[in-house]
């Protein structure tokens, strides 16, 4: 009986606003400046700021896994490459990656998911994404597979959904963007 009333306490503190632990409300104080940094490439790897902002990064995804554990009541979790298993080596590549190129990302595997969703923010060009790798069946033609992909997908997915097929050598993805595709599908 004790056991269920803390556990019950416990848990209305988290939900509660002001423990902060169930929510995520920014990026920090540094953020626009960082931001505003990496769009001019004039980041520098030892600038305090950059990795703050890094280590928040990383805060937002592991947020992103735990809100989303909650939400479809799975265990979801941060995957980092081996060689980013170290917090400190994790940090430094963020922060090369935010200076060089003006990227964060990470990955979230969900159980039973085809793959981890890859998630990442491109500050030059103010875009954010979130893709799946979505491998498509071997016992088909190209047109068959994308077929097949296309009807995986419900039609309640958002107008702005892109989907890019690469096709055996190619050098760069075929590129389809779902309303094209309802387009299409329409005139047949």
């Amino acid at each position: 009986m004790e056991q269920a009333w803390i556990l019950g306490e416990l848990i209305r503190y988290l939900e509660s606003d002001a423990s902060g632990a169930l929510s995520f409300s920014d990026m920090g104080p540094n953020w626009v400046k960082v931001r505003d940094g990496a769009r001019t490439s004039t980041l520098r790897k030892n600038e305090p700021e950059v990795k703050e902002v890094a280590q928040l990064w990383d805060q937002l995804l592991q947020f992103a896994a735990l809100r989303l554990g909650r939400e479809i009541g799975a265990d979801v979790h941060q995957i980092f490459p081996r060689s980013q298993m170290d917090p400190k080596a994790r940090s430094n590549h963020l922060i090369d990656s935010l200076c060089t190129s003006g990227k964060l990302e990470g990955a979230l595997r969900v159980p039973n998911a085809v793959g981890p969703i890859n998630l990442g923010a491109d500050l030059r060009a103010r875009r954010i994404f979130a893709s799946v790798d979505v491998p498509a069946p071997t016992d088909r033609g190209s047109r068959a597979r994308a077929t097949w992909l296309l009807k995986q997908l419900s039609d309640e997915v958002q107008p702005r959904l892109i989907i890019e097929a690469w096709p055996r050598n190619a050098r760069t993805p075929l590129r389809v963007c779902r309303e094209l595709t309802r387009t299409l599908q329409s005139r047949q």
